[in-house]
C-alpha cells in the first residue's frame, strides 16, 4: 500500500507542476507564476491562503517599484489571481519563508 500511496503522490505532484506551467503559458510567458504556483513548481513548502495573499501584496509592491508587469491567472477557487515574474518571486519568497536557495 505504501508503494501505491507514493506513486499517487508522485502523480499528484506531476499534475500540479503541469498545471502550473500551463497557467504560466496561458498568461503570456513561462516566466510568470502565481505565488502558490511558484512554490509548487520549485517544490518549496506550501503556504495557506492568508500567507499567499500577504506574499502577493509584497510581490505587487516590488513589481510596481521595479517596473515588472503583473499578470492574471484564472483560479477555480478565487476567479482571478495575480501572477508575478519569477525574478520578483525569487527575491521575496525564499527570504520571507526562511528558505536557503
Amino acid at each position: 500500500m505504501d508503494s501505491h500511496e507514493a506513486q499517487l503522490a508522485n502523480h499528484e505532484d506531476r499534475i500540479e507542476r503541469i498545471e502550473t506551467r500551463q497557467t504560466a503559458i496561458e498568461d503570456g510567458g513561462q516566466h510568470y507564476f502565481t505565488v502558490i504556483g511558484y512554490l509548487a513548481y520549485h517544490k518549496m513548502h506550501t503556504v495557506d491562503n492568508a500567507e499567499a495573499q500577504r506574499l502577493g501584496k509584497q510581490a505587487t509592491t516590488l513589481s510596481q517599484r521595479e517596473g515588472y508587469s503583473i499578470g492574471k491567472a484564472t483560479d477555480p477557487r478565487y476567479g482571478q489571481v495575480n501572477t508575478y515574474h519569477e525574478n520578483i518571486l525569487a527575491r521575496i519568497l525564499p527570504p520571507t519563508l526562511g528558505i536557503q536557495v
